[in-house]
C-alpha cells in the first residue's frame, strides 16, 4: 500500500506558555490513537507549537489496512432443516454477507454453535478518514481551562483563528469551531500579520519560513540560548540560562531575537535577589554574571520577531526595566528603615486564614511546641535562644514593601533584613530556608533550626488545615498542604541527626494538643498518612513502589529509609528470601487481625520447640543487631517456624496454650517486618 504524508494546522490566539506543551501533548497522543484506530497510521505523528499554532505531520496510508471480521449468523440448528438443507434464516445470512452456504465456517460460544462468514472489513480511504480522526481529536484535548466564542458557543483553550488540513498536495475538507480549511496561514504577528496563501505540504514549510515562525520549540530555544551566549560574550559576560525560564521564552514566540540590554549600575546596591527576580519573574529576562558570579547591569531579552527597528525594541525594554528596578530599589530604601521586630505587633494582627486565625496565633503555637518537645533536640542554650528568636520574626517580612512586591523573595528578604538589623547568622539561614523545599528537586533546609522551623511550621499547617477540613482535593490544594506535607517527609528523611529518632506520629499528636483540636485522633491519621502519601510519590521516582511502601510502613525513623530500601533489594535476590516469605505467609495466616506483638517470657512455653523459637527470634529483636545479623537471625526463625507448625497444633484446644503460641508468633511476625513490612514486599 502507498503512503502518504498528512499535515494539520490550527491557528489559534496566543497560547499561554505554561500550557502549551500539555495541549500539544495531548493533541498528538489523540492523532495517533486515532489513525492506529482507523488503521491507518504509518510510522509516528509529531505535533509542533508556537503561541499562535499547534501543527501535526506524520505519515499514513492511502487506504486503510486490510482486516477480517467474523460475522456471526443463526445457529446450526436453525440454518439447516432435518434434511440438511438451508433454512430461510440461513438463505438471508447468505444474501447479507454475499456469500454460498458451503463458504461459510461455524462460531462455538459457550454451548452454542452458530454458523459464521469471516468477511473482509471495508477500507476507506485517509482522504475520507482523516478529517473524522482530527475533529474527534480536536474535541477530546485536555485542556486546563477553555474560551468561549461564537454564536455557537465554540470551546478551546483560546479561540480558532484558520485551520488547514492536507494530504500531500490535497487540501481535505474539515470543519472545527465553525472554521473551514483553508490553504491560508500567517507568519508571527511582528513581521507577517496579513495572510500568507500557499500550496501542499512542501509549500507549508516555506510559508512558514518566509512569515518568520520557527515551529520547533527545541529549536528555538535553541538559538535563544546560542544568540544569547554569543552577545553576552561581547561584554565578557555569561548568561544565568535558568531552564525553566528558557522554556518559558521559547514558549512565548515564534521568531526569537535575542538581543543585549543594560541598565544603570548604581542598581547594583539593591540586594542581587531582588534585581534577578524582576528581570526574571516581570519582565522575562535572563540576568548576566561576570566571571567571579558578580551581577552585571546587563541582561539578554528576547524578542518576537526577525528583528527590525531592533534598537527602538531594546531602548523601550531597557526603560521599562529601568521604573521596574527604580520601584524595587525604593521599596528597598524604605523597608529598610524600620527594624523586622518593629513588625511583629502588626504581623500579629495579620489574618492567616478565616479558619485557621491569625499569624500571632501561629506564632504562639510554634513558640508552645518548642516549649512543650524541648527535651527532645537536645539544643544548646543558644541554640533554644535563637530558635525563640526565630519564631518572632520569620513572617515579619511578609509585611515589607519588597514581598508585596515580589511574592516569589519571602523568606529570602527576611533573611537580607535579618542580616542588615544585625541578626545572627544561624538565624539569618533559617529565615532564608524556611520555604525550602518549594518545588520538585529543590534542597531541604540547610541547618538544624532552619530544619527544626520547617518541620514545626509545615506541620502546624498541616494539623490546622486538616482539623478544619481544609483536605485537598483532586483539583484543589488549599494553602499547598501537599507540599507542606512533602517539606515535613523530605526534612525528616534527609535532615540532620537530631531528628534521625523522632516518631512523626509523636510531632503530629503534639501539635494537635497545642492546636487544641477536638478531633485529635482523626486528625493525627489524616496528617500522617498524607505526609506518608507524599513521601511515597517522591521516592517512588528512585525506587520500586513496592519497597518504598513496605519500608516507609516500618515503625523506624525515616532517615534510615533509603538505606532500608537498598539493603530490602539486595536481599529479595537472595536464596533462601521466598523461604523466609513463605514463613512469614503461614505465620500470617492463622493470626487474627490486627493482633498486636507482645514477647511472652521464655518460661511460659514447655515445648523445646517453642523455647528454640523464643531464643532465635531474640536476634530480630536485639537493639544492637546489624542488618546482617538479623537476616541469620531471620534464616533460624525460617527454620524454627516451619518445625513448629509440623511438631505442634497451633490452634490447640486449650486456650491458654493456643493463645501463648499465637502470642510467639505475633512478636515472630512483627520482628521479621523490623525494618519492613514483610507482607507488602513482592514475594513476602
Amino acid at each position: 500500500m502507498m503512503s502518504r504524508s498528512f499535515l494539520l494546522e490550527l491557528g489559534v490566539e496566543e497560547i499561554p506558555s505554561q500550557y502549551l506543551s500539555g495541549i500539544r501533548d495531548s493533541l498528538q497522543t489523540l492523532i495517533t490513537a486515532g489513525l492506529e484506530d482507523a488503521r491507518l497510521l504509518e510510522g509516528t505523528v509529531e505535533v509542533l507549537a508556537t503561541p499562535r499554532r499547534l501543527t501535526a505531520h506524520g505519515v499514513v496510508l492511502d487506504y486503510q489496512q486490510a482486516q477480517q471480521e467474523t460475522i456471526r449468523g443463526p445457529l446450526v440448528s436453525i440454518a439447516y432443516d432435518a434434511e440438511g438443507s438451508p433454512t430461510p434464516a440461513l438463505r438471508g445470512f447468505c444474501r447479507k454477507v454475499s456469500m454460498e452456504p458451503d463458504a461459510l465456517g461455524t462460531l462455538v460460544e459457550g454451548t452454542k454453535t452458530y454458523v459464521a462468514a469471516v468477511v473482509d472489513k471495508p477500507r476507506e480511504s485517509a482522504a475520507q478518514i482523516l478529517p473524522q480522526v482530527i475533529q474527534s481529536a480536536f474535541g477530546a484535548v485536555v485542556l486546563p481551562r477553555s474560551m468561549r466564542w461564537g454564536e455557537q458557543d465554540w470551546r478551546f483553550i483560546r479561540p480558532l483563528r484558520w485551520i488547514a488540513l492536507w494530504l500531500d498536495e490535497s487540501l481535505l475538507p474539515l470543519t472545527l469551531a465553525g472554521l473551514a480549511s483553508t490553504p491560508v496561514t500567517y507568519g508571527n504577528r511582528t513581521d507577517h500579520p496579513d495572510p500568507i496563501p500557499y500550496e501542499g505540504i512542501d509549500g507549508y514549510f516555506s510559508a512558514l519560513k518566509m512569515g518568520g515562525v520557527m515551529l520547533s520549540v527545541e529549536e528555538r530555544a535553541q538559538r535563544i540560548r546560542s544568540e544569547g551566549t554569543r552577545l553576552a560574550a561581547q561584554i565578557g559576560a555569561a548568561v544565568d540560562w535558568d531552564s525553566t525560564l528558557l522554556d518559558e521564552v521559547a514558549n512565548l514566540v515564534e521568531w526569537p531575537t535575542p538581543f543585549l540590554g543594560h541598565f544603570d549600575a548604581e542598581f547594583l546596591e539593591v540586594p542581587t535577589p531582588i534585581l534577578v527576580t524582576a528581570m526574571k519573574v516581570h519582565q522575562r529576562y535572563f540576568p548576566l554574571h561576570n566571571s567571579k558570579g558578580q551581577l552585571l547591569p546587563a541582561f539578554i531579552g528576547v524578542r518576537n520577531g526577525i528583528g527590525e527597528h531592533l534598537d527602538s525594541v531594546i531602548q523601550g525594554n531597557q526603560k521599562v526595566l529601568r521604573a521596574r528596578l527604580a520601584d524595587a530599589q525604593y521599596f528597598y530604601q524604605a523597608d529598610l528603615r524600620q527594624r523586622l521586630e518593629e513588625r511583629l505587633p502588626q504581623l500579629r494582627a495579620v489574618l492567616f486564614h478565616a479558619q485557621l486565625g491569625t499569624y500571632g496565633e501561629k506564632l504562639q503555637r510554634l513558640a508552645h511546641i518548642l516549649e512543650r518537645t524541648q527535651d527532645w533536640w537536645k539544643f544548646t542554650s543558644e541554640e533554644r535562644a535563637t530558635l525563640d528568636r526565630i519564631i518572632q520574626l520569620y513572617k515579619t517580612d511578609l509585611l515589607t514593601h519588597v514581598v508585596q512586591e515580589f511574592p516569589e523573595l519571602q523568606g529570602e528578604m527576611g533573611a537580607i533584613y535579618a542580616q542588615y538589623d544585625g541578626e545572627s547568622d544561624r538565624l539569618v539561614e533559617a529565615l532564608r530556608d524556611q520555604y525550602r523545599p518549594q518545588y520538585k528537586g529543590d534542597r531541604i533546609a540547610s541547618t538544624v533550626l532552619g530544619q527544626w522551623l520547617v518541620l514545626m511550621d509545615r506541620m502546624d499547617t498541616l494539623v490546622m488545615a486538616l482539623g478544619h477540613g481544609l483536605k485537598p482535593t483532586g483539583s484543589e490544594d488549599p494553602f499547598g498542604i501537599r507540599r507542606a506535607a512533602l517539606a515535613v517527609g523530605r526534612t525528616l528523611l534527609e535532615g540532620g541527626s537530631f531528628l534521625h529518632n523522632l516518631s512523626i506520629r509523636e510531632i503530629i499528636k503534639e501539635m494537635t494538643v497545642v492546636a487544641n483540636l477536638g478531633n485529635s485522633e482523626s486528625v493525627i491519621e489524616d496528617t500522617y498518612a498524607l505526609v506518608v502519601q507524599r513521601l511515597t510519590s517522591y521516592l517512588e521516582a528512585q525506587y520500586p513502589s513496592s519497597l518504598v511502601r513496605a519500608t516507609l510502613a516500618a515503625d523506624l525513623p525515616w532517615s534510615t529509609v533509603p538505606e532500608r530500601i537498598v539493603w530490602l533489594q539486595e536481599l529479595i535476590q537472595r536464596d533462601r528470601w521466598d523461604d523466609v516469605g513463605a514463613a512469614y505467609k503461614r505465620i500470617d495466616r492463622v493470626l487474627p487481625p490486627g493482633m498486636a506483638a507482645i514477647q511472652v517470657p521464655r518460661d511460659a512455653y514447655g515445648l523445646e520447640v517453642e523455647r528454640a523459637l523464643v531464643d532465635v527470634a531474640q536476634k530480630l529483636w536485639m537493639a544492637s543487631t546489624p542488618p546482617r545479623d538479623w537476616w541469620e537471625g531471620a534464616l533460624e526463625v525460617t527454620d524454627r517456624v516451619n518445625r513448629l507448625f509440623d511438631e505442634v497444633l497451633v490452634m490447640d484446644p486449650d486456650l491458654a496454650i493456643r493463645e501463648r503460641r499465637l502470642a510467639l508468633l505475633a512478636w515472630v511476625r512483627a520482628g521479621l517486618s523490623r525494618y519492613f513490612d514483610m507482607g507488602m514486599v513482592n514475594g513476602g
